[in-house]
């Protein structure tokens, strides 16, 4: 629906077009304008789809400050890796997490198939193997699909969980697929700590 101020810009739009042109009919100087208004739209919209892009990826250590607060992580060495590789074949990478010089936990990372792409999922445990936080890492998801299964809406509903526990969370829909994927990531997390340090 066109407001009031885009009409202006059409008739403007036209107005000129049509001094440079010779005569236009109004229809053509609406439709002319409309055009113009089109193609500026489909350029900001463009800009803004290339930027959200760039903000769907963040990196471990930034995650793990936002799950524990100012924290400190450590890769694990490769023989630790190696071992929560074989008991979970997704997993990517794990870290130690240190807070005020003591272990906190560790964080380890999954990675599965989304419905468009890779997702990184980072699921923070305690020393207990309770979930402290669960954040999307790297997704290449449509981004109102991305955006929602990376929110802290959905990630909030793993904090807590115990690694004996079933996890109890809902997908999202239209993002089934995706919501899936993080769930079954958040599994795999916690299926490898298990087995690695229980």
């Amino acid at each position: 629906m066109i407001n009031l101020g885009k009409f202006v810009i059409i008739i403007y739009c036209g107005k000129k077009i049509g001094e440079r042109k010779g005569k236009l009919t109004m229809k053509k100087k609406i439709i002319v304008g409309s055009m113009l208004i089109l193609l500026l739209s489909g350029g900001i919209i463009g800009i803004k789809s290339v930027n959200s892009n760039k903000n769907r990826e963040i990196s471990p250590k930034k995650a793990v400050k936002e799950i524990y607060g100012k924290s400190k992580i450590n890769r694990l060495d490769e023989k630790e890796i190696k071992n929560l590789k074989m008991t979970v074949n997704t997993v990517e990478d794990a870290y130690n997490v240190e807070k005020d010089g003591k272990n906190k936990g560790k964080a380890i990372i999954i990675r599965r198939e989304g419905a468009k792409g890779k997702l990184d999922i980072l699921i923070g445990f305690d020393l207990n193997g309770t979930i402290e936080g669960v954040k999307v890492l790297k997704n290449q998801e449509t981004p109102s699909i991305g955006g929602k299964v990376a929110s802290s809406d959905f990630t909030e509903e793993f904090k807590g969980n115990k690694i004996e526990e079933e996890l109890e969370v809902d997908t999202i829909s239209r993002a089934t697929k995706t919501s899936m994927a993080i769930i079954k990531g958040v599994e795999e997390g916690k299926s490898a700590y298990k087995d690695v340090y229980n």
